[in-house]
């Protein structure tokens, strides 16, 4: 019992001391090195903008509701939800008992005004008498030509047919149901955002601006600023802002959210950094000969990862963008980059 006691004992001293070499060859290093362990990036070339993030949503350029002017019912519907038409296609046709009346009437007023105007260049009625005839005539024209338009309702641009909101044989009546078709043609869409008091100065007409959308997140589709609203919204305190998108691959979709990056203004070929690396907004260290160096520098173009070094640092250089706190110049330092 004594020889096992006397063993374990002897073990656990061996690995106690074993530890305590190991702790004391570390501090040794420690001492030996006397140097902060920092991080490191290179000072590269490369363009840099200035941008500002913001969600939106998106809206076709060309939507349109189909609303019949004249209550009547439904005789036939010629496309369906989903259907692509082309501009003067056909959609609906309505009762034609407006436009028979119509067209007759116009027939009727055709005929006499071309007896009228016979008679007047033969010299046989007043000017005022030929001007009543043809202005009877011009206005049954534009009411024939408003019954055709509201019975035989066609496609005024092409899309897609998105909403068709009843069936034939029902009745329609635009003060019930404000909508009978809904086409909409998604190829150039706008989004609108609301921007900050902060920011909407930084906003100008014609900057470009990217659009993403999480069904498609590595593609990025290109944008302007078309719209910067002069006053604010009563309620939010923000600002209306309108972007003109190019729906290429047809990928986006009419309400949908999106997220927006405004590019403010870009730097091309510029001294480029992490904005880890700047202190007090114009300080920064390399690392030379094993040591800190404190440099001042000018910053120019900034966003929240990059940012632009006018003058101060020259390519290649090692820049700290780790360990900077309480750093000082002179301060040995090494890096693991």
């Amino acid at each position: 019992m004594f020889k096992k006691f006397f063993s374990i004992s002897l073990l656990i001293l061996i690995l106690v001391g074993c530890s305590e070499k190991e702790v004391k060859g570390k501090s040794f290093q420690k001492e030996k090195f006397g140097a902060r362990q920092v991080k490191t990036a290179v000072v590269k070339r490369e363009n840099i903008s200035a941008y500002l993030d913001y969600s939106g949503k998106l809206e076709a350029e060309n939507i349109v509701n189909i609303t019949p002017a004249i209550p009547t019912k439904i005789k036939r519907i010629i496309v369906k939800e989903g259907d692509k038409v082309k501009a003067g296609d056909l959609l609906v046709v309505m009762d034609s008992t407006n436009l028979a009346q119509a067209k007759s009437n116009y027939l009727n007023m055709k005929d006499k005004f071309e007896r009228m105007k016979k008679l007047k260049d033969a010299g046989s009625i007043d000017e005022q008498s030929f001007e009543d005839i043809e202005t009877a005539f011009e206005v049954a024209g534009s009411a024939y030509q408003f019954a055709l338009e509201n019975t035989e309702i066609k496609a005024p641009f092409a899309g897609t047919v998105t909403l068709v909101a009843q069936k034939a044989g029902e009745n329609y009546n635009q003060m019930l149901s404000p909508v009978l078709i809904r086409i909409i043609n998604s190829e150039d869409m706008k989004a609108s955002l609301q921007v900050s008091d902060k920011d909407v100065s930084k906003i100008k007409v014609g900057q470009k601006a990217e659009v993403k959308i999480d069904n498609a997140p590595e593609k990025i589709f290109t944008g302007k600023v078309i719209f910067v609203s002069p006053e604010a919204d009563n309620f939010a305190g923000t600002f209306l802002c309108k972007i003109a998108v190019k729906n290429e691959d047809n990928l986006l979709r009419h309400n949908q959210f999106v997220r927006i990056r405004i590019k403010l203004r870009t730097a091309e070929n510029a001294l480029v950094i992490p904005e880890t690396a700047i202190v007090d907004s114009q300080r920064i260290f390399i690392v030379q000969n094993g040591k800190a160096v404190e440099k001042k520098v000018t910053v120019g173009v900034q966003n929240e990862k990059y940012a632009q070094i006018i003058n101060g640092i020259s390519e290649g250089e090692k820049v700290v963008i780790e360990g900077l706190v309480g750093l000082k110049n002179g301060d040995p330092v090494f890096s693991t980059d």
